[in-house]
């Protein structure tokens, strides 16, 4: 049971930035719908009560994560999915390389053993 909740601990530890963008889109999404005329007013300077701001905050909250944005560790990356793909494909290659390395390693291990074995009987 510690184990699990290591593990999840380790999860949510790496996963910190995205758990709370989620959790601030979900809050701010559910005031949004419940307070959505006064949002959507746009009154900015006559009677400004913060929601048009909340608003607008929301609206880039949806459109940050198609855009290559940094801010303090927290990437939202739209080509994420394509250096991740990159990664496993060098992973994959880096992998396949060392089997043939080995394979090769093995072969020659082997046609020496039946070498030596050869010229001594």
């Amino acid at each position: 049971m510690k184990s699990i909740f290591k593990r999840f601990i380790n999860w949510v530890k790496l996963r910190i930035y995205e758990i709370l963008y989620v959790l601030l889109l979900m809050f701010l999404s559910s005031y949004i719908v419940v307070n959505w005329e006064k949002c959507i007013t746009m009154k900015f300077f006559e009677q400004f009560d913060g929601n048009n701001i909340l608003f607008l905050i929301w609206i880039v909250l949806f459109i940050l994560p198609f855009y290559d944005v940094e801010a303090k560790g927290w990437k939202f990356r739209r080509k994420g999915i394509e250096d991740t793909r990159k990664q496993f494909e060098n992973a994959e290659n880096t992998f396949r390389q060392n089997q043939i390395n080995n394979f090769r390693d093995d072969i020659q291990t082997q046609n020496s053993d039946e070498i030596d074995g050869g010229g001594s009987q």
